[in-house]
């Protein structure tokens, strides 16, 4: 029984560490889900983009949705949070040109 139970904690820690992302790959994770779309919906998303050498996710949204500015920033860190992507400040613009 013992051998059992170690042989199980090895394999799910083998399983962990080879499904472990590093920054890099949970930034194109992010970029390949469909985040963009649900904060669109919910947020009045319009534009992300993210500068990784200063760790800067930034977020637009359309001038009309600019009350949804902290509970977008509040969205977003929670997403990068998620993914294993800290310490990356989350910025929100706001779009005033006209589209």
């Amino acid at each position: 029984m013992a051998f059992i139970l170690l042989f199980l904690s090895v394999a799910a820690g083998n399983h962990y560490i080879a499904s472990k992302l590093t920054v890099e790959e949970s930034i194109d994770q992010l970029f390949k889900s469909n985040i963009y779309d649900e904060a669109k919906k919910k947020y009045g998303v319009n534009g992300i983009g993210i500068g990784k050498n200063e760790k800067v996710f930034s977020v637009t949204l359309a001038e009309q949705y600019e009350d949804n500015k902290e509970e977008a920033k509040s969205y977003f860190e929670s997403q990068l949070s998620s993914r294993g992507i800290e310490n990356y400040e989350v910025e929100i613009l706001i779009n005033t040109t006209d589209e």
